[in-house]
Protein backbone atom coordinates (compact mmCIF):
# COMPACT_ATOMS: atom_id res chain seq x y z
CA UNK A 1 0.00 0.00 0.00
CA UNK A 2 1.56 3.38 -0.57
CA UNK A 3 2.75 4.75 2.12
CA UNK A 4 0.88 7.96 1.79
CA UNK A 5 -2.64 6.29 1.68
CA UNK A 6 -1.18 4.98 5.12
CA UNK A 7 -0.60 8.00 6.52
CA UNK A 8 -3.75 9.36 5.00
CA UNK A 9 -5.52 6.94 7.00
CA UNK A 10 -3.79 6.80 10.47
CA UNK A 11 -3.43 10.60 11.33
CA UNK A 12 -5.13 13.75 11.80
CA UNK A 13 -4.79 16.63 9.74
CA UNK A 14 -3.11 18.88 12.53
CA UNK A 15 -2.35 22.31 13.07
CA UNK A 16 0.80 23.61 15.56
CA UNK A 17 1.71 26.17 16.91
CA UNK A 18 5.13 26.99 18.16
CA UNK A 19 6.34 23.67 16.88
CA UNK A 20 4.06 21.24 19.35
CA UNK A 21 1.00 19.58 18.77
CA UNK A 22 -2.24 19.95 20.40
CA UNK A 23 -3.58 16.34 19.68
CA UNK A 24 -7.37 15.66 19.93
CA UNK A 25 -10.15 13.92 20.28
CA UNK A 26 -13.94 13.98 19.46
CA UNK A 27 -15.87 14.00 23.04
CA UNK A 28 -18.21 16.87 23.02
CA UNK A 29 -18.48 19.44 25.75
CA UNK A 30 -14.89 19.57 26.72
CA UNK A 31 -13.33 23.13 28.19
CA UNK A 32 -10.53 24.69 26.10
CA UNK A 33 -7.17 24.16 27.50
CA UNK A 34 -5.62 28.00 28.06
CA UNK A 35 -2.43 26.93 26.40
CA UNK A 36 -1.22 23.80 24.35
CA UNK A 37 1.15 22.93 26.98
CA UNK A 38 -1.62 23.33 29.81
CA UNK A 39 -1.81 19.43 31.10
CA UNK A 40 -3.90 19.69 34.24
CA UNK A 41 -7.38 20.20 31.59
CA UNK A 42 -5.68 17.91 28.61
CA UNK A 43 -8.17 14.89 27.85
CA UNK A 44 -8.17 11.90 26.92
CA UNK A 45 -8.28 10.64 22.88
CA UNK A 46 -10.60 9.84 20.83
CA UNK A 47 -10.84 5.84 19.15
CA UNK A 48 -13.30 7.98 16.28
CA UNK A 49 -11.73 7.93 13.12
CA UNK A 50 -9.55 10.96 12.33
CA UNK A 51 -11.23 11.61 9.24
CA UNK A 52 -14.02 13.23 11.43
CA UNK A 53 -12.06 15.26 12.83
CA UNK A 54 -10.63 18.71 11.92
CA UNK A 55 -8.19 21.21 14.05
CA UNK A 56 -9.10 24.36 15.40
CA UNK A 57 -6.30 27.10 16.41
CA UNK A 58 -7.54 29.70 17.96
CA UNK A 59 -6.23 33.30 18.88
CA UNK A 60 -5.63 32.50 22.35
CA UNK A 61 -3.06 29.80 21.50
CA UNK A 62 -5.34 26.50 22.66
CA UNK A 63 -5.86 24.36 19.83
CA UNK A 64 -8.67 22.14 19.98
CA UNK A 65 -10.54 20.10 17.35
CA UNK A 66 -14.27 19.99 15.84
CA UNK A 67 -15.70 17.16 13.58
CA UNK A 68 -15.47 18.36 9.95
CA UNK A 69 -18.91 18.09 9.25
CA UNK A 70 -19.81 19.72 12.29
CA UNK A 71 -20.65 24.10 12.95
CA UNK A 72 -17.75 26.06 13.20
CA UNK A 73 -16.29 27.61 15.96
CA UNK A 74 -16.16 30.68 16.62
CA UNK A 75 -12.85 30.59 18.45
CA UNK A 76 -10.93 28.39 20.48
CA UNK A 77 -13.08 29.04 23.58
CA UNK A 78 -15.93 28.19 21.96
CA UNK A 79 -17.15 25.07 23.83
CA UNK A 80 -19.92 23.59 21.71
CA UNK A 81 -17.62 21.92 18.93
CA UNK A 82 -14.76 21.99 20.61
CA UNK A 83 -13.06 18.50 21.29
CA UNK A 84 -10.68 17.41 24.02
CA UNK A 85 -7.53 17.49 24.68
CA UNK A 86 -4.98 14.90 24.98
CA UNK A 87 -4.16 13.10 28.38
CA UNK A 88 -0.41 13.65 27.93
CA UNK A 89 1.28 17.19 27.02
CA UNK A 90 0.86 18.58 24.00
CA UNK A 91 4.16 20.22 24.19
CA UNK A 92 5.61 16.18 23.71
CA UNK A 93 4.98 16.08 20.02
CA UNK A 94 6.06 18.17 17.27
CA UNK A 95 4.51 18.16 13.25
CA UNK A 96 5.43 16.31 10.35
CA UNK A 97 4.16 17.45 7.21
CA UNK A 98 4.74 16.51 3.97
CA UNK A 99 3.08 18.64 0.90
CA UNK A 100 0.82 20.39 3.04
CA UNK A 101 -1.75 17.39 2.71
CA UNK A 102 -0.02 14.84 5.19
CA UNK A 103 0.55 15.12 8.71
CA UNK A 104 1.38 12.85 11.34
CA UNK A 105 3.10 13.61 14.86
CA UNK A 106 6.53 12.64 16.03
CA UNK A 107 7.66 12.77 19.52
CA UNK A 108 10.07 15.67 20.92
CA UNK A 109 12.35 13.03 21.77
CA UNK A 110 12.19 10.62 19.18
CA UNK A 111 15.07 10.17 15.95
CA UNK A 112 13.50 13.69 13.36
CA UNK A 113 12.78 11.49 10.26
CA UNK A 114 14.19 12.56 7.19
CA UNK A 115 11.16 12.88 4.98
CA UNK A 116 7.66 12.32 5.59
CA UNK A 117 7.92 9.52 3.75
CA UNK A 118 10.11 7.65 7.05
CA UNK A 119 7.37 5.38 8.04
CA UNK A 120 9.26 3.92 10.96
CA UNK A 121 8.92 7.64 12.63
CA UNK A 122 5.50 8.11 12.09
CA UNK A 123 3.01 8.38 14.66
CA UNK A 124 -0.41 7.92 14.76
CA UNK A 125 -3.66 7.93 17.27
CA UNK A 126 -5.87 5.56 19.08
CA UNK A 127 -8.53 5.35 21.74
CA UNK A 128 -5.45 5.39 24.80
CA UNK A 129 -3.97 8.39 22.99
CA UNK A 130 -1.26 8.65 20.42
CA UNK A 131 -0.37 5.54 19.13
CA UNK A 132 3.42 5.96 19.11
CA UNK A 133 4.91 4.24 15.78
CA UNK A 134 7.21 1.08 16.52
CA UNK A 135 10.13 2.92 15.85
CA UNK A 136 10.03 4.53 19.67
CA UNK A 137 10.04 0.58 21.37
CA UNK A 138 13.91 -0.16 22.15
CA UNK A 139 15.75 -1.43 19.17
CA UNK A 140 15.28 -5.10 21.12
CA UNK A 141 12.38 -5.44 20.93
CA UNK A 142 12.27 -4.49 17.19
CA UNK A 143 14.52 -7.17 16.54
CA UNK A 144 12.21 -9.56 18.46
CA UNK A 145 9.27 -8.68 15.91
CA UNK A 146 11.29 -8.64 13.02
CA UNK A 147 12.55 -12.19 13.89
CA UNK A 148 9.53 -14.02 15.32
CA UNK A 149 6.16 -12.01 14.09
CA UNK A 150 7.69 -10.03 10.90
CA UNK A 151 5.67 -7.64 9.43
CA UNK A 152 3.27 -6.82 12.76
CA UNK A 153 1.75 -3.60 12.39
CA UNK A 154 0.19 -1.03 14.95
CA UNK A 155 -3.48 -2.00 15.37
CA UNK A 156 -4.37 1.48 14.75
CA UNK A 157 -2.51 1.86 11.26
CA UNK A 158 -4.18 -1.73 10.41
CA UNK A 159 -7.77 -1.29 11.28
CA UNK A 160 -8.37 2.18 9.94
CA UNK A 161 -6.41 1.12 6.47
CA UNK A 162 -8.81 -2.21 6.44
CA UNK A 163 -11.78 0.03 7.13
CA UNK A 164 -11.66 2.13 4.39
CA UNK A 165 -10.62 -1.05 2.25
CA UNK A 166 -13.57 -2.50 2.88
CA UNK A 167 -15.90 0.58 2.57
CA UNK A 168 -14.18 1.18 -1.02
CA UNK A 169 -14.38 -2.20 -2.17
CA UNK A 170 -17.37 -4.39 -0.37
CA UNK A 171 -19.45 -1.37 0.96
CA UNK A 172 -18.70 -2.11 4.66
CA UNK A 173 -19.80 0.81 7.09
CA UNK A 174 -19.93 0.62 10.78
CA UNK A 175 -23.80 0.84 10.28
CA UNK A 176 -24.67 -1.83 8.16
CA UNK A 177 -22.01 -4.29 9.57
CA UNK A 178 -21.74 -6.26 13.05
CA UNK A 179 -18.12 -7.29 14.32
CA UNK A 180 -18.05 -10.31 16.29
CA UNK A 181 -14.21 -11.53 18.12
CA UNK A 182 -12.63 -14.44 19.99
CA UNK A 183 -9.98 -13.32 21.94
CA UNK A 184 -8.42 -13.82 25.54
CA UNK A 185 -10.37 -12.71 28.35
CA UNK A 186 -6.94 -10.99 29.93
CA UNK A 187 -7.80 -7.46 30.58
CA UNK A 188 -5.16 -6.19 27.55
CA UNK A 189 -7.15 -7.85 25.11
CA UNK A 190 -9.73 -5.14 25.88
CA UNK A 191 -7.10 -2.55 24.21
CA UNK A 192 -7.98 -4.44 20.52
CA UNK A 193 -11.75 -4.45 21.12
CA UNK A 194 -11.70 -0.52 21.60
CA UNK A 195 -10.03 -0.27 18.80
CA UNK A 196 -12.62 -2.16 16.91
CA UNK A 197 -15.47 -0.94 19.02
CA UNK A 198 -14.32 2.21 17.61
CA UNK A 199 -14.08 1.80 14.03
CA UNK A 200 -17.23 -0.95 13.47
CA UNK A 201 -19.24 -0.44 17.09
CA UNK A 202 -19.50 -3.05 20.38
CA UNK A 203 -18.41 -6.50 19.39
CA UNK A 204 -20.04 -9.94 20.15
CA UNK A 205 -17.44 -11.87 21.95
CA UNK A 206 -16.84 -15.22 21.96
CA UNK A 207 -13.95 -15.07 24.95
CA UNK A 208 -12.09 -17.98 26.29
CA UNK A 209 -9.18 -18.13 28.10
CA UNK A 210 -6.55 -18.24 25.03
CA UNK A 211 -8.82 -17.18 22.43
CA UNK A 212 -10.52 -19.93 21.25
CA UNK A 213 -14.12 -20.09 20.49
CA UNK A 214 -16.61 -22.49 22.75
CA UNK A 215 -19.90 -20.75 21.37
CA UNK A 216 -21.60 -23.50 19.65
CA UNK A 217 -23.64 -23.03 17.43
CA UNK A 218 -25.88 -21.12 19.70
CA UNK A 219 -23.86 -18.89 20.10
CA UNK A 220 -22.86 -18.51 16.21
CA UNK A 221 -26.60 -17.88 15.69
CA UNK A 222 -27.11 -14.81 18.74
CA UNK A 223 -24.43 -13.55 16.90
CA UNK A 224 -25.80 -13.89 13.64
CA UNK A 225 -29.01 -12.32 14.38
CA UNK A 226 -27.79 -9.18 15.78
CA UNK A 227 -26.12 -8.19 12.52
CA UNK A 228 -28.37 -5.28 10.41
CA UNK A 229 -30.13 -5.88 7.55
CA UNK A 230 -31.77 -2.48 6.41
CA UNK A 231 -30.05 -2.67 2.84
CA UNK A 232 -30.76 -6.44 2.50
CA UNK A 233 -27.94 -7.80 3.21
CA UNK A 234 -26.19 -9.13 6.46
CA UNK A 235 -22.25 -8.56 6.74
CA UNK A 236 -20.11 -10.38 9.38
CA UNK A 237 -16.79 -9.25 10.77
CA UNK A 238 -14.99 -11.99 12.64
CA UNK A 239 -11.57 -11.45 14.10
CA UNK A 240 -9.92 -13.35 16.21
CA UNK A 241 -6.15 -13.50 17.76
CA UNK A 242 -4.35 -15.30 20.46
CA UNK A 243 -1.95 -13.22 22.21
CA UNK A 244 1.57 -12.34 23.75
CA UNK A 245 3.31 -9.63 25.80
CA UNK A 246 6.75 -8.40 25.35
CA UNK A 247 9.16 -7.24 27.32
CA UNK A 248 11.40 -3.92 27.12
CA UNK A 249 14.10 -6.35 26.80
CA UNK A 250 12.26 -7.79 23.56
CA UNK A 251 11.57 -10.90 25.54
CA UNK A 252 8.47 -12.18 24.40
CA UNK A 253 5.62 -13.89 27.13
CA UNK A 254 5.13 -11.56 29.47
CA UNK A 255 4.93 -8.09 29.79
CA UNK A 256 4.65 -5.30 32.54
CA UNK A 257 1.01 -4.48 33.72
CA UNK A 258 0.42 -0.77 35.78
CA UNK A 259 0.37 -1.13 39.35
CA UNK A 260 2.56 -4.43 39.70
CA UNK A 261 6.01 -4.21 41.09
CA UNK A 262 8.31 -6.93 42.73
CA UNK A 263 8.26 -7.00 46.21
CA UNK A 264 11.99 -6.83 47.12
CA UNK A 265 12.65 -3.90 44.67
CA UNK A 266 9.67 -2.46 43.83
CA UNK A 267 10.84 -2.95 40.22
CA UNK A 268 8.00 -3.64 37.71
CA UNK A 269 6.84 -7.20 37.82
CA UNK A 270 7.15 -9.04 34.61
CA UNK A 271 3.68 -10.73 34.58
CA UNK A 272 3.26 -14.45 32.09
CA UNK A 273 1.07 -13.33 28.84
CA UNK A 274 -0.86 -15.11 27.78
CA UNK A 275 -1.27 -16.52 31.20
CA UNK A 276 -2.97 -19.62 30.40
CA UNK A 277 -1.32 -20.23 27.62
CA UNK A 278 1.78 -20.66 30.01
CA UNK A 279 -0.06 -22.31 32.54
CA UNK A 280 -0.61 -25.27 29.54
CA UNK A 281 3.25 -24.73 28.30
CA UNK A 282 4.31 -25.36 32.07
CA UNK A 283 2.90 -28.42 32.20
CA UNK A 284 3.24 -29.65 29.08
CA UNK A 285 7.10 -29.26 29.66
CA UNK A 286 6.87 -31.06 33.23
CA UNK A 287 7.86 -34.44 33.94
CA UNK A 288 4.32 -35.22 34.12
CA UNK A 289 3.46 -33.42 31.15
CA UNK A 290 0.12 -31.87 30.66
CA UNK A 291 -2.48 -33.28 33.21
CA UNK A 292 -5.78 -32.36 33.58
CA UNK A 293 -7.34 -30.13 36.16
CA UNK A 294 -10.25 -30.43 37.47
CA UNK A 295 -12.39 -28.04 37.04
CA UNK A 296 -9.80 -25.60 35.10
CA UNK A 297 -12.12 -26.09 32.21
CA UNK A 298 -10.87 -23.34 29.26
CA UNK A 299 -7.54 -24.51 30.10
CA UNK A 300 -8.07 -27.84 29.50
CA UNK A 301 -9.87 -26.78 26.27
CA UNK A 302 -7.13 -25.06 25.46
CA UNK A 303 -4.79 -28.19 26.12
CA UNK A 304 -7.24 -30.77 24.35
CA UNK A 305 -7.11 -28.90 21.09
CA UNK A 306 -3.35 -28.26 21.06
CA UNK A 307 -1.92 -31.89 21.96
CA UNK A 308 -2.75 -33.62 18.77
CA UNK A 309 -0.61 -31.23 17.32
CA UNK A 310 2.71 -31.21 19.38
CA UNK A 311 5.44 -33.52 18.66
CA UNK A 312 6.19 -34.74 22.47
CA UNK A 313 10.10 -35.12 21.41
CA UNK A 314 10.20 -31.44 20.21
CA UNK A 315 7.71 -29.49 22.57
CA UNK A 316 6.84 -25.78 21.57
CA UNK A 317 7.50 -23.23 23.93
CA UNK A 318 5.75 -20.15 24.42
CA UNK A 319 6.11 -18.22 20.79
CA UNK A 320 5.20 -21.28 18.84
CA UNK A 321 2.14 -22.14 20.69
CA UNK A 322 0.88 -18.64 20.59
CA UNK A 323 1.19 -19.00 16.63
CA UNK A 324 -0.35 -22.79 17.47
CA UNK A 325 -3.30 -21.15 19.09
CA UNK A 326 -3.91 -18.30 16.37
CA UNK A 327 -4.09 -21.40 13.74
CA UNK A 328 -6.37 -23.17 15.81
CA UNK A 329 -8.44 -20.10 16.23
CA UNK A 330 -8.87 -19.47 12.33
CA UNK A 331 -10.25 -22.84 12.60
CA UNK A 332 -12.89 -21.72 14.81
CA UNK A 333 -13.52 -18.95 12.57
CA UNK A 334 -13.83 -20.77 9.59
CA UNK A 335 -16.44 -22.66 11.26
CA UNK A 336 -18.30 -19.27 13.13
CA UNK A 337 -18.70 -17.70 9.15
CA UNK A 338 -19.94 -21.20 8.06
CA UNK A 339 -22.62 -21.25 10.89
CA UNK A 340 -23.41 -17.90 10.16
CA UNK A 341 -24.04 -17.47 6.45
CA UNK A 342 -27.15 -19.67 5.23
CA UNK A 343 -27.62 -17.12 2.35
CA UNK A 344 -24.53 -16.59 0.69
CA UNK A 345 -26.57 -14.13 -1.64
CA UNK A 346 -27.62 -12.12 1.26
CA UNK A 347 -24.95 -12.22 3.54
CA UNK A 348 -21.05 -11.89 3.86
CA UNK A 349 -18.57 -12.71 6.32
CA UNK A 350 -14.87 -11.09 6.62
CA UNK A 351 -12.02 -13.45 8.60
CA UNK A 352 -9.14 -11.81 10.39
CA UNK A 353 -6.65 -13.91 12.33
CA UNK A 354 -3.28 -13.68 13.99
CA UNK A 355 -1.48 -12.39 17.22
CA UNK A 356 -2.12 -9.47 19.63
CA UNK A 357 1.80 -8.32 20.79
CA UNK A 358 1.38 -6.21 23.88
CA UNK A 359 4.00 -4.35 23.12
CA UNK A 360 6.09 -2.11 25.71
CA UNK A 361 5.26 1.99 25.12
CA UNK A 362 1.61 1.07 25.47
CA UNK A 363 1.50 0.08 22.09
CA UNK A 364 -0.52 -2.91 21.04
CA UNK A 365 0.65 -4.65 17.34
CA UNK A 366 -1.21 -7.29 15.14
CA UNK A 367 0.10 -9.75 13.40
CA UNK A 368 -1.19 -11.12 10.76
CA UNK A 369 -1.88 -14.78 9.89
CA UNK A 370 -5.53 -14.71 7.94
CA UNK A 371 -7.38 -12.09 6.27
CA UNK A 372 -10.45 -12.48 3.88
CA UNK A 373 -13.80 -12.42 2.63
CA UNK A 374 -15.26 -16.10 3.26
CA UNK A 375 -16.62 -17.81 0.70
CA UNK A 376 -16.51 -17.75 -2.80
CA UNK A 377 -12.77 -17.47 -4.25
CA UNK A 378 -12.01 -16.23 -0.62
CA UNK A 379 -10.41 -12.30 -1.52
CA UNK A 380 -7.68 -11.50 0.16
CA UNK A 381 -8.48 -8.31 2.45
CA UNK A 382 -4.15 -7.55 3.16
CA UNK A 383 -2.11 -6.73 1.89
CA UNK A 384 -4.44 -3.78 0.43
CA UNK A 385 -4.54 -3.33 -3.47
CA UNK A 386 -2.01 -0.64 -4.77
CA UNK A 387 -4.07 2.28 -5.59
Amino acid sequence: MPFNTMVRLMTYSLLSRSSSVAASTCSSGSPSAASVGDAPTVRSFSAESASNCSLLNGSSGAVATTRSNGPAATSANDPSPVRAFSSEPASNYSLLTCNNSVVATTRLNAPVPVSANGASTVRSFSSEGASKSMQVLPQQCLDSIDTHFPGALPVPVFLDALKESMNARFGWTRKNSIPSMALCRDEFSANLIREVQARWGLPFLFSSLGGLIHAGPSGVAAMASHAPNFDGIERFLIIGVSHIGMLPSGELGACHRAGQVTASSCSPMETPTCGALRVFEGKLHSEAGFVPTEGDTEVNLLAQRLLPSIDMNNKPKIIELTKMVSQNIYKDLLKVAKQAIQYPEKQQAAIISGVQIHAPEHMELIYLDKCHMYGGQEECLWPLPEE
